[in-house]
């Protein structure tokens, strides 16, 4: 009851300092930020918090704290706090009072215990292009989650399998390797073998012929 929102806030610039703090951390890393998220303060933006994240699992949820109904230093940025929760993997709750407070660190610290990371290796090891559904479920418990990965290869992305759209692509590559062979081959066809070249009324292409005429010397 004795937490009170005001003054100047540098929320983003206290957030990238976070990080750095948990850069060295193996393991499960997250951030919970108790704000108002009016931030009149940092030199670092929310766009600089999120790519700060980088590859390192870091998710950051945000406990909205101060008057929604204000837009004054007592007031409450909840649009910004959601935002930030949202892209960084991490979620928002709005603190009316003390025991809400309490409550919203509880199920956090709940949520955080109770996370498993799943490695998957698909037996199907083409990289066809093609999205793949995947789905995992806990034995006897209702808990379900879905998703969807693409393995990547020469096709584009695509919501169902489609062996039609392969051959249509596959044939146009071959159409591709077989189009100069086939202009070739038409080129000499059509123009009927090699000829020889005529250079000064005399033919180059043939063998020049011995006269059977003797040869007559002057004295």
């Amino acid at each position: 009851d004795g937490l009170q929102t005001g003054s100047d806030t540098a929320m983003y610039n206290a957030l990238m300092e976070a990080e750095k703090a948990l850069e060295g951390v193996s393991g499960r890393k997250a951030v919970i930020v108790l704000t108002d998220g009016l931030d009149n303060q940092s030199q670092s933006t929310a766009d600089d918090v999120i790519a700060g994240i980088g590859e390192s699992g870091l998710t950051i949820s945000a406990i909205g704290f101060g008057d929604a109904s204000s837009a004054g230093q007592t007031g409450l940025n909840e649009a910004a706090l959601k935002s930030l929760a949202e892209k960084s993997g991490g979620v928002y709750g709005y603190a009316t009072d003390a025991e809400v407070l309490k409550a919203l660190y509880q199920q956090q610290s709940r949520a955080l215990q109770s996370e498993y990371r799943i490695t998957y290796v698909s037996p199907a090891t083409l990289r066809d292009g093609i999205n793949r559904d995947l789905t995992v479920s806990l034995s006897g418990t209702p808990a379900l989650a879905e998703g969807k990965y693409n393995p990547g290869g020469v096709l584009p992305e695509v919501s169902s399998r489609s062996w039609t759209l392969f051959a249509v692509i596959l044939g146009g590559l071959l159409a591709l390797l077989l189009i100069p062979l086939i202009f070739n081959l038409g080129r000499r066809v059509f123009s009927g073998g090699p000829k020889g070249r005529s250079n000064g009324g005399r033919s180059i292409g043939k063998s020049p012929q011995t006269s059977s005429r003797g040869r007559i010397k002057l004295k």
